[in-house]
């Protein structure tokens, strides 16, 4: 082996370290320790696996809504999920919410939805997330007109792993302007 990739290989291994522990620090409660306490390698990349998993099912839902793919939407949320979103939706299913979605999206020239940051904690089988997110709709007003909406909030979503597979048990949508 060369010294250039031993030398690659070292920074490749310390990266993923130091990611692990970057990772790791909202989740110590769950056995991983930091770089500078004897990092678990294997527990410190199965953490990344996870949060790439929920951060892949964050955006499966944005795009459910603007393709209006309600199999998609479906797949974000467990069957026995709930979801509060101000005073219009308290306590429907993550399927109910979909379904909704799907009859009100179709009467929308356009939809893009926007999720900006998200902010990850695992702990095992769970997890958290909060995610800001500023959905635009367009909205052909019928005279040749047209009128952009913006909503701005926050996805506060507790995420349950089940045989592999991260999904959304609850989510409070925390609407701050539109």
């Amino acid at each position: 082996m060369s010294e250039t990739t031993a030398d690659r290989r070292s920074f490749l291994r310390e990266s993923v370290i130091a990611l692990g522990g970057l990772a790791a620090g909202a989740s110590l409660s769950a056995g991983v320790a930091k770089a500078d306490e004897g990092l678990d390698l294997e527990a410190a990349v199965q953490e990344l696996l996870d949060e790439r998993a929920i951060r892949a099912k964050i955006s499966c839902y944005q795009r459910s809504m603007d393709r209006c793919d309600p199999e998609l939407g479906y797949s974000v949320f467990w069957d026995d999920s709930s979801i509060t979103v101000g005073e219009y939706f308290k306590g429907v299913t993550g399927k109910e919410f979909v379904d909704y979605c799907m009859k009100a999206h179709p009467n929308i020239f356009h939809t893009s939805h926007q999720i900006t940051n998200s902010y990850i904690t695992i702990n095992g089988d769970k997890a958290g997330s909060e995610s800001y997110a500023k959905p635009y709709f367009i909205y052909d007003n019928g005279d040749g007109t047209f009128a952009l909406g913006l909503v701005t909030c926050r996805y506060n979503d507790q995420w349950e792993k089940r045989n592999g597979d991260w999904r959304i048990v609850h989510r409070v949508v925390s609407q701050e302007g539109s």
